[in-house]
């Protein structure tokens, strides 16, 4: 009987030596986040709810933090960007599950089951928490220690002012321009308080219309970016402030007659097109 209790002591401190490794483990990891493309029309709430989560100032606020350079001033979300959701990823252990839920959670192991046979029930993700060794839980249920230890962003919580900033060098150069045009010199104030979000459209994969012309094939993205460029540039040069919404950080203006085509465009977020 001794021997018992004393295995019994011992599973119970390894036990209590797991959780709080995992709980150490939690507050030093940077979080992985669900993440989730919108729907036509859907918005914030539309979204939380899609995911059967509370419209509660916690997940919208934390929504917004997580997704900062994705949202327009005016809350609209951007159709075919990933947003990550107010839900965290963590690896599914059958052995220690209940345990670390506890630990972490206001909510009972069952109803983290039951949201994540939900998931899977409506196709919100791919494989049940058995099959992928994941488990979701959404930030709302965490207790008040762990939510601050979820708060840390792994998207780069940046004013507008710091993102158009970032265009430049360490000279005040705007590379994006690029060498040639990099250089702006302020015209007028024509534009000053206005801000303008300019998207060449197409790029990446996709080079819209193909046409020919001398023996070179011409791409219809390589023009467009190369324009709204161009457009952007006089834009600031009258004071105005300028996001491009796709990027290309290889080409900037090009005074070329037939502009050389390629596939590295990307969103501005860092998505790929």
């Amino acid at each position: 009987m001794l021997k018992f209790i004393n295995k019994l002591f011992s599973c119970s401190i390894l036990i209590t030596i797991l959780v709080n490794a995992f709980n150490i483990a939690l507050s030093q990891k940077k979080h992985e986040y669900l993440t989730t493309k919108i729907k036509p029309g859907e918005g914030i709430t539309l979204l939380l709810q899609r995911f059967h989560l509370d419209i509660s100032q916690f997940n919208i606020n934390k929504f917004k933090e997580l997704n900062h350079r994705k949202i327009s001033r005016n809350g609209q979300l951007f159709f075919n960007l990933s947003y990550k959701l107010p839900i965290i990823i963590l690896d599914y252990n059958p052995y220690n599950f209940e345990s670390v839920i506890e630990s972490m959670s206001d909510e009972p192991p069952q109803k983290v089951l039951v949201y994540n046979n939900f998931l899977f029930d409506k196709g919100l993700v791919k494989q049940n928490y058995k099959s992928s060794k994941k488990i979701y839980i959404p930030l709302s249920y965490l207790k008040n220690q762990a939510k601050k230890k979820a708060v840390d962003s792994s998207d780069d919580v940046k004013s507008d002012n710091e993102l158009i900033l970032e265009l430049k060098d360490k000279k005040g150069e705007f590379k994006i321009f690029g060498e040639k045009y990099s250089k702006l010199k302020k015209k007028s104030s024509v534009f000053k308080g206005f801000i303008f979000y300019l998207v060449s459209g197409h790029g990446g994969p996709d080079p819209g219309a193909i046409g020919f012309k001398d023996g070179y094939e011409l791409h219809e993205d390589e023009y467009a970016y190369d324009v709204t460029l161009r457009l952007g540039r006089k834009i600031m040069e009258k004071g105005g402030k300028v996001f491009f919404l796709i990027l290309d950080e290889s080409d900037g203006i090009r005074d070329d007659k037939y502009l050389v085509n390629s596939a590295k465009e990307i969103f501005s977020t860092g998505d790929t097109i």
